[in-house]
């Protein structure tokens, strides 16, 4: 693997076009992800953080303005160096709020006005 090769390189990600076209299959996908860095004992040294045109958390509704921290145009997967996560949290008094901020901020423009920038996206 690249980031096993090379230190030097933080973060990466796994682009898929046209796969996964359902938030549903794509799910199942980064749970095999996940067991996949288990099996190769990987787990606390990268982390896998998915991004879906669908994206929904759980507990919310699929208009919920907070679903889009984690929509993109594809389906893909953010591999993150653990390590490089842990000194960002660390140099950072309110790391742990970024989440909440992000949800804020979003639930202030609103569903309406995200989806209205989501489609200029494809314009």
């Amino acid at each position: 693997m690249i980031l096993d090769n090379n230190q030097s390189i933080e973060t990466s990600f796994l682009i898929l076009p046209s796969a996964f076209p359902q938030f549903r299959d794509f799910n199942d996908f980064q749970d095999v992800a996940q067991r996949l860095l288990e099996l190769m004992d990987r787990v606390g040294v990268y982390q896998l953080v998915g991004f879906h045109p669908q994206y929904q958390f759980a507990g919310t509704a699929v208009d919920d303005a907070e679903n889009y921290t984690n929509r993109s145009p594809y389906s893909m997967v953010h591999i993150l160096r653990e390590s490089s996560v842990d000194r960002a949290v660390e140099s950072s008094v309110d790391a742990a709020l970024i989440s909440d901020q992000n949800i804020t901020t979003l639930n202030q423009f609103g569903a309406i006005e995200l989806k209205a920038r989501w489609r200029a996206c494809f314009e």
